[in-house]
């Protein structure tokens, strides 16, 4: 809905890059839920972006992403003005979720 606003906004976008030769035996997903462009950092980059102003203040943006994207998505979340930005391990050890928060949201203007 227009103008609503949240305390925690999860995404799990694609995130593979389109050259990456695991798309090869990622077979169960179609590709689309997998892969948005060349980098794997397209979608995570629009979410970033356009997630503030549909958070609350000291609201949490939640990003999953692949094992050795964690330092640009931090780079993507600090670029879009979100602060205490780090990364949690999944439960074999590897950097898959990445947050921060927003202490000033951006505030649309009628």
């Amino acid at each position: 809905m227009l103008g609503e606003r949240f305390d925690v906004i999860v995404a799990n976008p694609p995130y593979v890059a389109a050259a990456d030769p695991a798309l090869e035996k990622l077979t169960a997903e179609p590709a689309i839920a997998l892969c948005d462009g060349p980098t794997g950092l397209e979608a995570l980059s629009a979410i970033a972006g356009a997630a503030a102003p549909h958070l609350h203040e000291n609201g949490w943006l939640i990003l999953e992403h692949g094992c050795n994207q964690a330092p640009d998505v931090a780079q993507l979340l600090e670029r879009h003005g979100f602060t205490e930005v780090h990364s949690h391990l999944d439960f074999s050890g590897k950097p898959r979720v990445t947050l921060g928060t927003v202490h000033s949201p951006h505030r649309e203007t009628t």
